[in-house]
């Protein structure tokens, strides 16, 4: 009869093997996943500063005038009536997406893509992962110095958003809720839907971060 070779694995000790490389990869893949998530949520981060770059370049060409644009492109709306002269002069219509208006300042159209933004794709149907200027406080307005300083003594300037994820796409449970936007300003994507660091926000002093 010949003998078994002492470096050769027996059938039970291969299955150990397997059990113990498939227990290590069960405890590694959470790890994985989060680290992934906080990957992309920097990666859109990093899309919605470059944006900011776009608008202050259209401020500059446009006498501190916000952009006139679309909130979304798929969703309707009209047209605010604030008094003037707060209104960008000669308001083009009907309203172009934000895309649209940014192409010439916003080089890469990407940098308006949420890499989270998969399950609804966004980006695809609208052109930009993000919604501008929810609360309509600054579309077609001059954010100049007074404007900021204004601002910043009923809220604080760091309170107005004007880009953000228009889901809490960054939900570490990987699903997202049916509506996107809670009916007050410092819910939005937040308490009530999500928690800190499910959204991003592009606020008008160019800084990106939660809501505060």
């Amino acid at each position: 009869m010949a003998k078994r070779s002492k470096s050769a694995f027996t059938l039970i000790e291969l299955l150990v093997v397997v059990a113990i490389i498939a227990l290590l990869v069960s405890m590694l893949l959470p790890t994985l996943g989060r680290a992934k998530m906080i990957t992309r949520r920097v990666y859109c981060k990093n899309n919605l500063h470059d944006a900011y770059i776009g608008i202050r370049m259209y401020l500059n060409d446009n006498d501190e005038y916000m952009p006139l644009a679309l909130q979304m492109g798929s969703v309707p709306e009209f047209l605010p009536a604030p008094p003037p002269p707060a209104v960008a002069p000669n308001p083009p219509l009907p309203m172009p997406s934000f895309p649209d208006m940014m192409a010439k300042y916003i080089a890469n159209p990407k940098n308006l893509r949420c890499p989270s933004d998969t399950q609804l794709n966004f980006y695809k149907t609208d052109g930009m992962s993000y919604y501008y200027d929810y609360f309509d406080r600054v579309r077609g307005r001059k954010v100049d110095a007074l404007f900021l300083a204004q601002a910043a003594k009923r809220s604080g300037s760091v309170r107005i958003m004007v880009l953000h994820d228009s889901r809490p796409f960054h939900n570490p449970t990987g699903t997202l809720p049916s509506v996107s936007l809670g009916t007050d300003e410092y819910d939005v994507a937040g308490a009530q839907q999500g928690g800190a660091g499910w959204a991003n926000f592009l606020f008008i002093d160019g800084h990106v971060g939660d809501l505060e």
